[in-house]
């Protein structure tokens, strides 16, 4: 008798509901971190952020979520695994992953959303892959469809339209929205678009999550400003008042240098209260942030959370270098991005403050303010060449193709944004004939002296090929160069963190796209850095280099403005204008971003003494360095130009991988 009352028990055991849990206590019961999604590996642990957000997003007076939080430093998207996965076990419905594009959704798709199923057996009993056939011929292959007992999930791109049609979602969740294109295809905003998709379930939940980029029109910060506008607030623990940690909280001792210059001691970063002045080291730091909560500023929104909080409550540790703090090491980072212009400050409010990078209409530079900054290179005396400084240490030339000519700039880089103007040329003949290209092809293959005995040559070339694409191309592949790439401008701008120069779509392994509005902004602010050294753009007064009145009319021919949305977007100061100077030097800033140079590295190289400097000219000037001990020659590039890789094509896109793992 007992036994049957056991096999009854245990019978009517299975059938009871499964126990209902918050998506903070399932996530953490269940979702193992291997070491491809995060440095924390083992079972979750939500940190007392990432759980607030989770209860919000199960509060059913709440129907939107924004979380406006740093890059990588607090987690959010572990949030979002967190809500989908208790969604699919716990609540089942039709669900919508947005990644900002194709890409963005395969590597989402790869390397943090199926390494946790895999890892979780309660969800990779449920889910079942799937390319959507309904989508043939519509960009299918970009929309990636998971399914599970009572729902699916769609992994989809915000410019594709084939991600917001033909099926009706009741959880939408918006990744990284503020790196979303303004229409999806032709059909208008991809947010909207989504949101109609939800319009048949009355409780319906969209999740906005991103790291914030630039003001106005950035996406994230709008929906933030329409929501709650909850803080994560800390309290002093000398003052006990609420405490919103922010930058100018964040101190660190200067003294003043033997060459006269400030030195910032910030290996002894702290926090200081603003209340009462109270300084707190790295670990008292992390302490009052883990005791923090949400505080709304208006807390009258209920239906629109939004939540926002910087990297400066992050608990992780800081990389080697700082003593271990972490502080110190936001400090070293504010300092270098200051010293390099607007590009990298961007990227410190963003991706560490988690605040939106304002841009304003700028005022317009004089052209009398560069003509008369010109300054006279040294030149070799037996052939009038320019030798270049001895900062310099890449060289990069950019091309222009127009209907009569090929105007061409070369540019010497140095550390931190320096750069020399070195030539400005214009090209008459037709573009569409070879021996119009022979002579860019000669001043192309030069040899510039440098004073450590080197000799530096063109490393990386990038042509525009917005007109006259057959020209570049045949230019790039059979013009006898290996180091000419063509490249088109695209606007917007590029991913805070990430490079403007991308690889295009399809196969040709010498086109890139460049969003350019980032590196405009930045090569605006250089061009009024007044001293020399970082940031600086030297030009030539020697007339033969071309940097006459005629190149600046064209170097500062555009000009930032809002246009009627409120974006900020650059425009030429006339309908007429030329603008080809701005357009050859902002390629010759994305081809030294592109190639990436080791300056450490570089640096170290002139530093060596060589055995047969300039291969001994005979005459020339009096080189002002020091031949320790013989060496062999160095080579004529300092880097090794990259070999382009063919792309690889699978049978049927990135869903097929997905099969094969």
């Amino acid at each position: 008798m007992d036994r049957i009352t056991a096999i009854i028990n245990a019978s009517l055991e299975l059938l009871e509901p499964p126990v209902r849990l918050s998506s903070a206590d399932w996530s953490e019961q269940n979702i193992t971190l291997t070491s491809s999604v995060s440095s924390r590996t083992g079972r979750l642990r939500l940190y007392p952020w990432q759980r607030a957000a989770c209860d919000f997003a199960d509060s059913p007076d709440v129907s939107s979520l924004v979380l406006m939080w740093p890059s990588q430093a607090l987690g959010k998207t572990l949030v979002l695994q967190s809500i989908l996965g208790h969604s699919i076990v716990q609540n089942p419905a039709p669900s919508l992953i947005l990644q900002p594009t194709v890409d963005m959704s395969e590597s989402f798709a790869k390397t943090k959303f199926f390494p946790v199923i895999n890892a979780t057996p309660e969800l990779k009993g449920l889910i079942k892959l799937e390319a959507d056939n309904r989508l043939q011929g519509q960009g299918a292959n970009s929309v990636l469809t998971t399914r599970f007992p009572g729902g699916f999930c769609v992994i989809g791109s915000a410019g594709s339209e084939a991600s917001l049609r033909s099926f009706s979602c009741k959880l939408l969740l918006f990744d990284e929205v503020s790196l979303y294109d303004p229409s999806a295809g032709t059909g208008g905003d991809p947010i909207t678009l989504a949101l109609r998709r939800s319009e048949t379930f009355a409780d319906s939940k969209s999740i906005y999550a991103s790291t914030p980029a630039i003001n106005p029109g950035c996406r994230i910060s709008m929906e933030y400003e329409d929501s709650s506008k909850h803080r994560w607030t800390c309290t002093c623990p000398n003052c006990a008042l609420p405490w919103v940690f922010a930058w100018a909280d964040v101190r660190w001792d200067k003294s003043v240098g033997k060459d006269g210059k400030t030195v910032h001691e910030v290996r002894g970063t702290w926090m200081q209260c603003p209340h009462c002045q109270s300084r707190y080291n790295d670990k008292a730091r992390v302490q009052m942030a883990l005791s923090g909560s949400f505080v709304a500023e208006r807390p009258e929104i209920t239906h629109k959370i939004g939540l926002h909080a910087s990297a400066l409550i992050t608990p992780l540790p800081a990389r080697k270098g700082f003593g271990g703090s972490k502080m110190a090491e936001f400090a070293d980072e504010f300092l270098k991005s200051s010293k390099r212009g607007s590009f990298y400050m961007r990227g410190f409010k963003n991706t560490i403050l988690a605040e939106a990078y304002e841009v304003e209409e700028e005022k317009d530079i004089p052209i009398e303010t560069l003509l008369n900054r010109r300054e006279t290179y040294p030149t070799f005396e037996e052939t009038g060449e320019p030798i270049l400084h001895e900062r310099a240490g890449l060289i990069t030339a950019a091309i222009d193709i127009q209907q009569s000519r090929l105007e061409m700039e070369i540019v010497a880089h140095g550390a931190n944004n320096e750069t020399w103007g070195l030539l400005y040329h214009v090209e008459r003949g037709n573009p569409d004939l070879p021996a119009t290209w022979e002579n860019l092809k000669q001043l192309l293959l030069k040899q510039y002296r440098h004073p450590s005995g080197r000799l530096l040559t063109v490393y990386l070339v990038f042509v525009d090929c917005a007109y006259k694409p057959d020209a570049a191309y045949r230019f790039a592949r059979r013009g006898g160069l290996y180091n000419v790439m063509c490249t088109r401008g695209t606007s917007g701008y590029a991913p805070a963190g990430q490079m403007s120069v991308s690889k295009s779509v399809g196969n040709n392994e010498r086109m890139l796209l460049i969003r350019v509005d980032g590196v405009k902004n930045s090569l605006y602010d250089l061009l009024q850095v007044e001293q020399p050294g970082s940031g600086y753009q030297h030009f030539p007064l020697n007339h033969e280099l071309g940097y006459d009145e005629y190149y600046f009319s064209t170097l500062l021919s555009e000009k930032v403005k809002l246009n009627a949305s409120g974006r900020p977007t650059w425009v030429k100061k006339a309908s007429q204008s030329r603008n080809e100077g701005w357009d050859l030097r902002v390629y010759n800033m994305a081809a030294c971003e592109f190639a990436n140079p080791n300056w450490a590295a570089v640096e170290k190289t002139h530093a060596q003494a060589v055995a047969n400097p300039w291969n001994e000219p005979k005459g020339g000037t009096v080189r002002e360095y020091t031949i320790k001990a013989p060496a062999p020659n160095a080579p004529i590039s300092l880097l090794d130009m990259p070999k382009p890789q063919p792309r690889r094509q699978p049978k049927s896109g990135f869903v097929s991988s997905l099969f094969e793992n």
